[in-house]
């Protein structure tokens, strides 16, 4: 029994001591960052999905709404393309089960071309999105026009890209769903 422990004992010690060897040969993976001061246009590039959400309503009056936005930034200000979903609701906020999964959901485009953003040295941004309903029973419940929403976003210096751009925002967003109150949620890449 005694002689066990001892050999359990040098095993452990051997072993402690290799990954301590290891430790030191072994160049640490160390996250990129953005320098404090130094964000741009380019730190926002490529996808990014966006869940957010609005209490419409007055207090009490449960008029949630919810949406997932995946919009395709160029890093240069402007988008590429993007799209919005958000669940069908009765118009006060409660959602509807008992529709078939694929009219479930209200559908956006994003018009690129009417859409931009500007990001601050610090890593605040500001964008303009222009959406139009993608067909038509999300004309009929969100309204047939387009509707713009201003968003004022956060980016995440920590863990970006190893092209600067960054991995996380908050945002704050006016006009969510057209619904005339803010939205605030977060981004993701």
């Amino acid at each position: 029994m005694l002689k066990g422990k001892r050999i359990a004992a040098r095993l452990v010690a051997m072993l402690g001591g290799a990954g301590l060897a290891f430790s030191f040969c072994v160049p640490r993976a160390s996250a990129q960052g953005i320098a404090a001061g130094t964000y741009s246009n380019a730190n926002y590039l490529n996808r990014y999905i966006c869940n957010e959400q609005v209490n419409s309503g007055a207090l009490g009056t449960n008029q949630f709404f919810a949406g997932q936005a995946e919009v395709f930034a160029n890093g240069s200000g402007t988008f590429i393309s993007g799209t919005l979903q958000a669940p069908i609701s009765s118009g006060t906020g409660v959602f509807i089960p008992s529709n078939a999964p694929p009219d479930n959901f209200c559908a956006f485009n994003l018009n690129a071309a009417s859409s931009s953003y500007v990001c601050s040295s610090n890593g605040v941004c500001v964008d303009v999105l222009s959406w139009t309903p993608a067909y038509t029973a999300t004309a009929a419940t969100f309204g047939s026009a387009t509707f713009l929403t201003s968003d004022t976003f956060a980016l995440r210096g920590f863990g970006a890209r190893p092209s600067g751009a960054s991995t996380r925002a908050e945002v704050t967003s006016d006009n969510f769903l057209n619904k005339g109150a803010s939205g605030s949620g977060y981004c993701k890449k």
